[in-house]
């Protein structure tokens, strides 16, 4: 199942993500791209933005094994074009481990532990640690003009 640029417009998401968890058959993937930045966009409304513990929350809400997570990161190579400050995605990618009927959280002993994002990003690297490298860029660049 994917879904892409979707969520921030689905007022319930959550409702979402427990229908499509319910039609993925076992050990089937799904992957979810959302927005983390941009400008507000109704159509016809616009509601949520989205950062790697929202991703985990959502598949960790409908015990979906995790796979992949990150916002706003790229290959550790200088893939600047990858970046954005303003129009950055989230992205989840998860494996449905159960048969059957979507088997939401037990809230009841439920614990929040953050999730290891750097495992989770399998090698990407965040925006947020290449800003320095991007001011070091710009400067180069400068001088050379």
């Amino acid at each position: 199942v994917i879904s892409g640029q979707a969520f921030e417009h689905i007022e319930f998401f959550w409702l979402t993500m427990a229908e499509m968890t319910r039609v993925l058959r076992k050990d089937g993937l799904m992957c979810i791209i959302a927005p983390n930045g941009f400008d507000e966009h109704r159509y016809p409304v616009d509601c949520y933005r989205f950062f790697t513990d929202g991703m985990v929350a959502l598949a960790r809400y409908v015990n979906l094994e995790l796979i992949h997570a990150h916002t706003n990161s790229a290959p550790a190579d200088d893939s600047t074009g990858w970046y954005s400050e303003t129009r950055a995605d989230a992205f989840l990618i998860a494996k449905k481990p159960y048969h059957g009927e979507t088997q939401l959280v037990n809230v009841s002993n439920y614990k929040c532990v953050p999730a290891e994002q750097e495992t989770l990003r399998s090698g990407l690297v965040p925006y947020s640690s290449k800003k320095g490298l991007f001011k070091w860029l710009a400067t180069k660049i400068s001088k050379m003009v």
